[in-house]
């Protein structure tokens, strides 16, 4: 059933080559997706899709650029996006103001093509902080439309 969702879907990853886009995005392919990543590349590395490169399409852009954002989510049946700049607490600490706005508009900014595109779905991923250290993400799926 659930390969049956996901067959021929075409699918929009914002944020693919990243840490949580490097477990989603194959489990996309392996059920069957048609899969269009895009990223920036600043946390994430093409690398990490390596086992599925031949059979997606990559975009090396970001999404806080509108035009982009209108291109990539055209006849798109779904966009997950898991793209934020993530660049630890110290970081964080001393530059909130960029990390917020970056992230709003890394968000936003997708949202606002996909649903001017008439996506029907858009997913926002986010990885959930954890007491113990885990080598796999802590994932919450927050459904937008």
């Amino acid at each position: 059933m659930v390969r049956d969702f996901w067959s021929d879907k075409k699918i929009l990853v914002g944020g693919g080559c990243g840490f949580l886009g490097s477990y989603v995005t194959p489990l996309l392919v392996e059920l069957g997706a048609r899969v269009t990543v895009i990223d920036n590349l600043q946390n994430g590395y093409l690398d990490n899709l390596e086992s599925v490169k031949g059979s997606l399409e990559f975009i090396e852009a970001d999404l806080r650029d509108p035009s982009v954002c209108r291109k990539a989510t055209k006849n798109k049946d779904m966009v997950l996006n898991m793209a934020a700049n993530a660049q630890g607490m110290e970081y964080s600490r001393s530059h909130h103001g960029n990390m917020l706005l970056t992230n709003l508009l890394s968000t936003m900014t997708p949202l606002d093509a996909a649903q001017k595109n008439g996506v029907e779905n858009l997913v926002e991923l986010e990885q959930k902080r954890s007491p113990k250290p885990s080598p796999e993400p802590l994932i919450s799926w927050t459904p937008k439309f």
